[in-house]
């Protein structure tokens, strides 16, 4: 209930998602602490998809051992799925439209 990891430790690879996760990862433990509800990315958004995939897909026969937003099976998935995107107004909008703009921002008390 009070251990909270990221980046290599949970099989994904790369500075990208060690940000990603890393921040997830500590702005969680902080809203554990704190008696908050724990922020949840949704598939919805690549952030929440790449986790996703990783918790689903590691551990599968012929699965590679990382998964990286950078390369490989779940970069194509990304691709595939319209999920991929290097405009920043777009990653804004999808962020909002799902209530999590400025999430890591909000003071927690």
């Amino acid at each position: 209930d009070n251990l909270f990891v990221a980046g290599d430790k949970c099989g994904l690879m790369g500075i990208t998602e060690a940000i990603v996760t890393g921040h997830l990862a500590g702005h969680n433990a902080v809203r554990a602490a704190a008696g908050m509800e724990l922020i949840e990315l949704p598939v919805a958004l690549a952030s929440g998809d790449m986790i996703d995939y990783a918790r689903n897909h590691l551990g599968e026969p012929g699965a590679e051992l990382y998964v990286s937003a950078c390369h490989g099976p779940f970069l194509e998935k990304m691709k595939n799925d319209g999920q991929y995107s290097a405009d920043p107004s777009e990653v804004r909008q999808k962020v909002a439209k799902r209530g999590l703009l400025n999430a890591y921002n909000r003071k927690i008390t």
